[in-house]
């Protein structure tokens, strides 16, 4: 099937920012005097929402509103030149959008710091919508993100794919009615998308031949 919509995920399926995020999470749990948690423990929860995936990090009763802020305020610093964009996924993304496809992308990142990113790769004007985390009630794995794109751009969910690299995303997926691809260059593995996922990309190079557009 060819898909009239493609909706993205962010962190950890179009672009690589691993690396600032786990720096940031981690001054953030310092300020609090907390210890920093490992890369295994961080990277799995990004997709929840920062205060979520804090809350959860903090291990105890906690300031979160204290510690998003101090999240924000370093990944500031620390995000320029530490991004990139996975293997093949700007070709991906032209090849889908060259064959009629329009674009969105569904993301707890916030929209300021969506877009800078966007704009450092080139990549913002490929978007027919960006919807980020206070742009809705709820984050993933509720349906709001997706409601509200498809509801914004007078979108078919039957005809709607979401792309992403945990079961967030694909379980927002499922609950809003879309096709989900789960791709596994991000933080969870083929095991663990593989029974939410209708199709699933090892390589951004497959993406435009699994969602119909060879």
């Amino acid at each position: 099937m060819r898909y009239g919509l493609v909706v993205f995920d962010f962190d950890g399926t179009l672009v690589d920012t691993s690396e600032p995020i786990l720096l940031s999470i981690n001054a953030a749990l310092g300020s609090a005097g907390l210890p920093p948690r490992p890369r295994e423990d961080v990277l799995p929860l990004v997709g929840l929402g920062l205060e979520r995936v804090l809350e959860r990090l903090a291990g105890a009763p906690c300031d979160v509103a204290a510690l998003a802020e101090a999240y924000r305020a370093h990944f500031d610093t620390v995000v320029a030149g530490r991004t990139r964009p996975f293997d093949g996924v700007v070709d991906a993304l032209d090849r889908i959008a060259g064959r009629g496809a329009r674009l969105a992308i569904a993301t707890s990142r916030s929209k300021a710091s969506l877009e800078a990113i966007l704009d450092a790769h080139g990549l913002k004007g490929r978007f027919a919508l960006l919807v980020t985390a206070h742009c809705v009630p709820q984050t993933k794995p509720e349906p709001d993100m997706l409601h509200k794109i498809a509801a914004d751009l007078r979108a078919d969910p039957r005809r709607t794919v979401m792309v992403g690299d945990t079961t967030y995303d694909l379980a927002m997926g499922r609950a809003a009615g879309t096709a989900t691809c789960g791709v596994t260059w991000g933080s969870h593995d083929a095991t663990a998308l593989r029974p939410l996922a209708d199709h699933l990309a090892e390589r951004a190079a497959d993406l435009p031949a699994l969602l119909g557009y060879r």
